[in-house]
């Protein structure tokens, strides 16, 4: 009953609108942004800022283990489900699922055999009433091995064109994520043992996976098709490796340099505006896999004018958006958070720059045309500058210098990205409104300018 509620579509409990792929997905990241931001006002108010910094040190781990073979497994199953025949869609969406498990399995025996080396430095707790490190550790290995996986979920219901589906069960699944570790703490108990019960949660998570999996797919293992598969994600997750990693680099030379009260400020800050990150994923996500058919069928133009068109319409939405929150950064963290948290702003206007490369989507071209080996290269160079610059606006600017840094090398990549297009017959104005991106450009860069002068 709770995966058909969840799942089907002709359940009319939860009515929505009138949703495609694209606004559900929309709807649904919106939903993952809202989630850990919630948690994170309310863990302001119920756990001290070491146990925040411990808390963030944990996910800090989570993720950086796993983010980069989920994403470079999902984005490559996207465009490669929707290049397949009908025939053979069912049984790649098996070994997608297979893959996810078993990657996952193995992060958590090699995360668990890397605790003294990972957690104990990062929390250094050999005081009388410090916080417990095994079980939390181990707890919290147990919650990632079985959400790593889950992400799978909204996806499959995407290509499966099942838009109410992903947005009840986002409902569903950021409700668990919050009520797990809220419900615990607000009842006066540990840290450990809401940490279990999010384990809880993404086991139920997993649990719903498994079940769609098994309803929508052939569970028939193609060697063929993994080789085939395997070519096509491995750039992909190496892409991530080398690019995508850096936002977990820069908080580990954060906690080297920094105690652990400063890095909580610096992970308040050092967060973009998850709204545009992640609406411009999901248009991403969307669109590489219409690229993707669009490339079959040869009517590639047909689908960049669409990535325009939508890119456009996101550039008035969350452009505004993205102004306002950098001139009202200082009071939001100072009353949204608390007095001690302000210092985050600063960082957290940096980050807003990064609105400029993401509105523009040639890395969504480039993953349509299946051009994962073109985008590891990408990445690395973005990874270079991204390192170097690190430490050299470190020492010239203090924290927020590494918040710099990211900015400019992800300004590198999408401009190394946007020339390889346009040398391989895919100019700018064709997926890019040049004009009214380059107005709001020009506007959030002055805004920050004249806010930073202010400041």
């Amino acid at each position: 009953m709770v995966l058909r509620y969840i799942c089907s579509d002709s359940c009319i409990i939860l009515k929505t609108p009138a949703l495609n792929r694209l606004n559900s997905l929309q709807i649904f990241q919106v939903l993952r942004f809202g989630a850990p931001f919630i948690v994170s006002i309310i863990l302001v108010r119920l756990l001290d800022q070491k146990s925040i910094g411990v808390f963030e040190s944990l996910t800090l781990i989570g993720t950086s283990f796993t983010y980069f073979w989920v994403s470079g497994i999902i984005n490559t199953f996207i465009p490669y489900y929707h290049s397949l025949s009908e025939e053979k869609r069912p049984r790649l969406v098996f070994i997608v699922f297979v893959l996810l498990v078993s990657i996952s399995a193995i992060s958590f025996i090699v995360l668990f055999g890397l605790k003294p080396f990972l957690f104990n430095p990062l929390n250094s707790s050999n005081q009388p009433g410090s916080i417990p490190q095994y079980h939390l550790y181990f707890y919290f290995l147990i919650y990632t091995l079985f959400n790593a996986p889950s992400f799978m979920m909204e996806y499959l219901l995407m290509v499966k064109n099942k838009p109410k589906s992903v947005v009840r069960y986002g409902i569903f699944s950021f409700s668990v994520q919050i009520l797990s570790l809220i419900v615990p703490l607000s009842l006066g108990t540990s840290l450990e043992t809401a940490v279990i019960v999010l384990a809880i949660g993404g086991f139920a998570k997993f649990s719903l996976l498994t079940m769609q999996v098994l309803n929508v797919s052939k569970p028939e293992l193609s060697f063929e098709m993994i080789k085939v598969f395997g070519k096509k994600a491995i750039p992909a997750i190496l892409t991530l490796v080398v690019g995508g990693s850096m936002p977990y680099i820069d908080s580990y030379i954060v906690l080297h340099f920094f105690d652990k009260p400063t890095f909580a400020i610096y992970q308040y800050g050092a967060r973009e505006m998850p709204l545009v990150l992640l609406m411009a994923n999901a248009l991403s996500n969307v669109f590489s896999g219409d690229i993707a058919k669009s490339h079959l069928d040869k009517n590639i133009p047909a689908s960049l004018e669409k990535l325009k068109k939508g890119s456009r319409n996101l550039m008035h939405r969350l452009y505004p958006l993205t102004i306002i929150l950098i001139v009202s950064s200082r009071f939001l963290f100072g009353h949204v958070y608390s007095a001690a948290f302000e210092g985050s702003a600063g960082i957290f206007n940096v980050f807003m720059l990064l609105t400029v490369s993401r509105m523009i989507f040639p890395q969504t071209v480039l993953s349509g045309l299946l051009k994962n080996k073109h985008m590891l290269f990408f990445g690395a160079i973005e990874w270079v500058i991204n390192l170097t610059l690190d430490f050299v606006f470190l020492y010239w600017f203090g924290i927020i210098g590494i918040a710099y840094a990211t900015v400019i090398s992800y300004y590198a990549e999408r401009v190394i990205q946007i020339f390889y297009l346009n040398k391989i017959g895919y100019p700018p104005n064709l997926y890019i409104p040049v004009k009214v991106w380059g107005f709001y450009s020009l506007v959030i860069i002055g805004v920050y300018v004249f806010e930073m002068v202010r400041m």
